[in-house]
């Protein structure tokens, strides 16, 4: 590549040391921004008062009183008072893993906007995820918002994070990512396709059709149904949910959204992360904004479009109407009954997402009402216009910081795990991998596919490859020749195991337009040949002019056979022409055979 583009040739150890350079010098960068970490913060907080900046140090016995760094916690007044005034009560909390010299966990809140996009409201950078780190943030964060209102939270199974909700938010309601629970029911239970019920289950909002899904469940795999069973409802499947949010997630997508959202960032210094995320918050927050005003409807436009959805499934269902608000509305061979006043239907959805449902949704048009006043008043235009109503303050660069007191932060200790790092992603159970290759391999030789030059079958430069995998490359090279190789299909063998003479000849094979193949076995008695006249390079003439080397030959090639060498366009070796091309043998090759390497021939022709 280095020489390609810029025209220098190094050799692979070079590149090596400055690879190591370039890494030592990346990581003086993230060791300075540890020791600006304090600054930052007190930065933030001149600008901010009301924010959450609040960096945690620790002290190691035996390292000469040094201070290191342990975690920092980061949010915004605008952040809280757009979650607490436009949100639902509904937070994602998961953790990820930083990517730089001195690794470390980012820990994060995520919310949902009335437009179902992620709200970032705190992030935590710390050195391990554990239950000390999880109480530590979620403490924080809970007294920052002061939100009086029923949380729901969604996260994974991590031991760490359970501890810490049953501390810090005791009475708060708690779901399970059913992907993370998939995940290690299908590790458990490898052999048996019960997804399909399993997102029955989880989808269901009704307990009819829970029922249904776990009965289904059950005839596919009862050691997965009981894990199931052990789990409460209320973690894992909609129509178990708290209502009051109004929210149908089942998975915790809109963390991983924010991780997936952070991207390169996670390599880089902690200074420069922190500061990349405050300025994608400031200019998100005007975007939005702005966005939102020039709407012309109060109803959000994804909102609007899951409507006209369900509007679009639901409307072939037959309605009848019992009063200005009850109706009756068939579908697939079921009733459900539906309540427009209390925003109610017997399947369940309405209830849990807020948005109407396919058997609401041709009764508001039977009603010819507006559809503003049937969507929660979480999920309108005001709501989303109170979300983004709130200023993130611009930030100068660290000249202009000012100098605190306190001990110079190092970065966090850590020992460097052993082997070489990994860079993929651990993958699921059932997860297909990843195609090792984008291309397919072609040799510039023969222009086959399925090989490269250096296992072509008709090289002659393959001097040190063995007969099997020599042999094997001529097979199938010989097979992807076409109809010509039919009778030479079960004689490829045989030139190989017996010695040159057995008097069969295979006609030639046309193998590409420049290049023709052709397999001679001559009989040792029709060989005669002449006496040899040496000549200065030490070769000996064979018949009909073709030279005849003799020096320096493999053990097994006898100096007596027939012929080896090259004459004209043809390379020989035993009685056996194995290449001709238009322009003859490369000087190098010639080369190699003056000096008694020899073309790659097998060895036991």
């Amino acid at each position: 590549e280095l020489r390609r583009i810029y025209g220098c040739k190094v050799n692979r150890f070079k590149v090596y040391r400055a690879k190591k350079i370039a890494l030592r010098k990346a990581g003086a960068d993230h060791e300075s921004s540890y020791r600006l970490i304090r600054s930052y913060a007190q930065m933030i907080l001149n600008k901010m008062p009301e924010a959450l900046a609040l960096v945690s140090v620790i002290r190691f016995p035996g390292e000469q009183s040094r201070t290191h760094f342990d975690r920092v916690i980061l949010s915004f007044p605008a952040l809280r008072d757009g979650f607490k005034a436009g949100c639902r009560p509904f937070i994602g909390i998961d953790g990820c893993h930083l990517k730089g010299p001195y690794k470390g966990v980012l820990l994060s809140a995520v919310a949902i906007d009335a437009n179902t996009g992620i709200f970032p409201i705190a992030v935590c950078v710390c050195s391990v995820e554990n239950t000390s780190t999880w109480t530590w943030f979620l403490g924080h964060l809970k007294t920052f918002l002061e939100d009086r209102r029923q949380l729901t939270f969604m996260c994974d199974r991590q031991k760490g994070i359970q501890n810490a909700l049953a501390l810090e938010f005791p009475n708060a309601h708690v779901r399970f990512c059913a992907r993370h629970i998939l995940a290690n029911l299908k590790a458990k239970h490898p052999h048996t396709n019960f997804k399909p019920y399993f997102w029955a289950a989880a989808r269901a909002c009704n307990r009819r059709n829970f029922d249904e899904a776990m009965t289904n469940l059950m005839k596919e795999d009862e050691g997965v149904y009981e894990t199931l069973r052990r789990l409460p409802a209320k973690f894992w499947s909609r129509h178990a949910f708290d209502n009051s949010c109004k929210t149908d997630h089942c998975t915790n997508n809109m963390t991983e959204s924010f991780n997936a959202w952070l991207g390169v960032q996670r390599k880089v210094p902690l200074l420069s992360m922190l500061e990349w995320i405050r300025k994608k918050l400031m200019k998100r927050m005007v975007n939005r904004r702005k966005k939102a005003e020039a709407w012309e409807s109060d109803i959000p436009k994804k909102i609007y479009d899951k409507m006209m959805k369900n509007l679009q499934i639901g409307s072939p269902n037959p309605v009848a109407r019992a009063s200005e608000w009850l109706y009756e509305v068939d579908h697939i061979h079921k009733t459900y009954i539906v309540d427009l006043e209390h925003h109610v239907c017997d399947c369940g959805h309405w209830q849990v997402s807020g948005i109407p449902c396919i058997h609401a949704m041709p009764c508001i048009l039977h009603s010819r009402k507006e559809l503003g006043q049937f969507i929660s008043p979480l999920l309108n235009r005001g709501s989303y216009l109170s979300t983004y109503a709130g200023i993130i303050h611009p930030i100068s660069d660290k000249s202009s910081w000012p100098i605190t007191a306190g001990d110079e932060i190092f970065p966090p200790m850590m020992k460097r795990p052993p082997g070489r790092p990994k860079m993929n992603r651990r993958r699921e159970a059932d997860e297909v991998p990843a195609e090792k290759r984008r291309y397919r391999m072609q040799c510039k030789y023969c222009k086959e596919f399925g090989h490269n030059k250096r296992g072509c079958p008709i090289n002659p430069l393959n001097a040190n490859k063995s007969t099997r995998h020599y042999k094997s490359n001529l097979k199938g090279y010989m097979t992807r020749i076409g109809s010509a190789t039919r009778g030479l299909q079960g004689r490829t063998n045989s030139i190989f195991d017996s010695a040159p003479g057995n008097g069969s000849t295979v006609s030639h094979m046309q193998a590409h337009e420049q290049v023709r193949v052709t397999v001679e076995v001559h009989e040792p008695q029709e060989a005669q040949i002449p006496p040899a006249k040496k000549n200065k390079i030490g070769n000996h003439e064979g018949p009909s002019g073709t030279k005849k080397i003799i020096s320096r030959l493999p053990a097994n090639v006898q100096p007596d056979a027939p012929w080896l060498g090259v004459q004209g366009k043809k390379i020989m070796a035993g009685g056996i022409t194995l290449r001709e091309k238009h322009n003859g043998p490369k000087r190098s090759e010639l080369k190699n055979i003056d000096k008694g390497k020899g073309p790659a021939f097998p060895h036991d022709m």
